[in-house]
């Protein structure tokens, strides 16, 4: 009782801790910088002495009674207790000196990282190795014992109760295995290319303007096809217990031919951002953030490559007039139309007048409806067991309720369909399930555009859904369109049927085959 009561402590106190300065720093974004430093030193001291002086208490307990569990129970609080001591030894200067450049420059955000304010942002190819191994090793030390623990319940009274379980161990294993799979590969990855580096020209990047830059990379690329470079603007959601991220805009280059040598190989990076973009915010203590981060990934023979970087895009007072030259021109592929095996279940066909008519076939996304099909699967798993079991009736019914809303979900996935025809004269909607479909006309004098909005997003895919605007509001046209570049294209297409112009052109100077969506 004594053990517990000593490890309850400093868990207890770092829980506290962690509510109220999360909950002040939240609720005051712009708070100074000096309550960040101050929250950070007592959250490490906290931790050092707690967790640390409860192993050392542990650990003597253990030794004085020549109990092993118990010394074996001091070995993780030593461990977080000697790792925030070491910490608060190195990191407390770090975090000073940061409070320090806050406060000399608290309207110039991108000098208080200091890989910005270098402008020399390194990828985080060997951190993301050892991120993706630790969450693996923790994934897998949890499934395993729970895996092997049950099936050995299993073996000795075969209940469908523990079937259920055992199941649900063995599906929680194997994403273990894939797990470290990835960390293997996140491993090898990053020791054969070594560290790329982004040296920025242009510091920060600012809507309206552009985001300049070359990235070294010390080992030869050797790619077996063109360089893919994809800029995105994500926000990040941190009121609840998890950060959900949403992509708002993004943009996708190819480039090719690029000269390498033994030496390395230097990647041209030149992206034109539209005026209407947001600017990144936050740093960790906001409800939610604009984070702008650079991925670029080109096929090798041997091992692929991949690198992502967080960028700054920043409003400036005194924006810089004239953009860095566009070194990437000559290696970039100007963006031509998709294939018809891009566009998978949509057909479009021409109209006499000079319309179009595109359809948006049910199911065209399988993946997306799988996704959505089996997650329904396992609530309704899940319901049918609680009903068994006796379950109380109020987790009945959250389970039902979102057995409900990912029914309607996996539903229109799977069979509502589209049919646009845009003519000179106007546009015909007929969209919806099979029975319940719905028709709209809508005159051409009524559009000012046909824009794309970001409406979901699975993995690196972005799902865009076509809107005619109006005059003050919007009408949604066809959904769960697959990437921008399709989308844009299909816009496009509609526009041209309806004789009209975007009002959003790309930015002069920049190439776009297609144009540029709001963000």
């Amino acid at each position: 009782m004594h053990s517990f009561a000593i490890v309850s402590l400093p868990i207890i106190a770092l829980a506290v801790i962690c509510a109220i300065g999360g909950r002040v720093l939240k609720s005051r974004p712009r708070a100074s910088s000096a309550l960040g430093v101050a929250f950070g030193m007592v959250f490490f001291l906290v931790i050092a002495v707690g967790f640390g002086g409860a192993g050392i208490a542990v650990l003597i307990q253990g030794i004085h009674r020549h109990h092993r569990t118990t010394i074996c129970i001091s070995i993780p609080f030593l461990v977080v207790g000697a790792a925030a001591a070491a910490g608060l030894i190195w990191g407390g200067p770090i975090m000073v000196r940061s409070g320090r450049v806050k406060m000399a420059h608290p309207n110039e955000p991108w000098l208080w990282n200091d890989d910005w304010a270098r402008g020399q942002i390194p990828d985080r190819a060997a951190g993301g190795a050892v991120g993706a191994w630790i969450f693996a090793m923790l994934w897998t030390g949890v499934a395993a014992p729970a895996l092997f623990g049950a099936t050995r319940q299993y073996l000795r009274t075969p209940d469908s109760k523990l079937l259920l379980a055992s199941s649900i161990a063995l599906l929680f294993a194997a994403i273990g295995v894939g797990m470290i799979v990835w960390a293997i590969r996140a491993t090898v990855r990053a020791a054969h290319f070594g560290k790329s580096v982004l040296s920025l020209q242009t510091l920060p990047a600012s809507p309206g303007g552009t985001l300049a830059g070359t990235i070294h990379l010390k080992q030869p690329l050797r790619a077996t096809g063109p360089i893919r470079l994809h800029l995105t603007c994500v926000s990040r959601d941190n009121t609840g217990e998890q950060s959900v991220e949403m992509t708002r805009w993004e943009d996708e280059q190819h480039l090719d031919g690029l000269p390498e040598s033994s030496a390395g190989v230097d990647i041209p990076v030149y992206f034109a951002l539209p005026r209407d973009v947001q600017a990144t915010t936050g740093g960790g203590n906001s409800r939610n953030e604009i984070i702008w981060r650079l991925e670029v990934t080109a096929p090798a023979a041997s091992v692929s490559y991949r690198s992502r970087f967080t960028v700054p895009v920043f409003h400036v007072s005194q924006p810089v007039t004239l953009p860095p030259p566009d070194a990437a021109a000559k290696y970039r592929h100007l963006a031509a139309p998709p294939k018809p095996t891009d566009l998978p279940g949509i057909a479009i066909s021409r109209l006499a007048d000079g319309g179009c008519v595109i359809h948006v076939a049910a199911a065209r996304n399988p993946g997306l409806a799988t996704v959505w099909t089996s997650l329904g699967a396992v609530l309704t798993t899940a319901m049918v067991w609680m009903i068994r079991s006796g379950a109380p009736i109020g987790a009945d019914a959250i389970v039902a309720a979102l057995m409900a809303i990912i029914g309607v979900v996996a539903l229109n996935a799977w069979l509502a369909s589209a049919t646009i025809t845009a003519r000179p004269t106007g546009l015909e909607i007929d969209c919806g399930l099979p029975l319940t479909r719905r028709r709209r006309d809508i005159p051409t004098d009524a559009i000012n555009d046909i824009t794309i909005v970001v409406t979901g997003q699975m993995g690196q895919i972005t799902y865009y859904t076509l809107q005619a605007r109006l005059e003050g509001k919007t009408v949604a046209l066809a959904g769960g369109i697959r990437g921008k570049r399709n989308a844009e294209y299909l816009a496009g297409q509609i526009r041209q049927g309806l004789g009209i112009e975007s009002q959003k052109p790309a930015p002069a100077g920049f190439p776009s085959a297609i144009g540029v969506a709001t963000c």
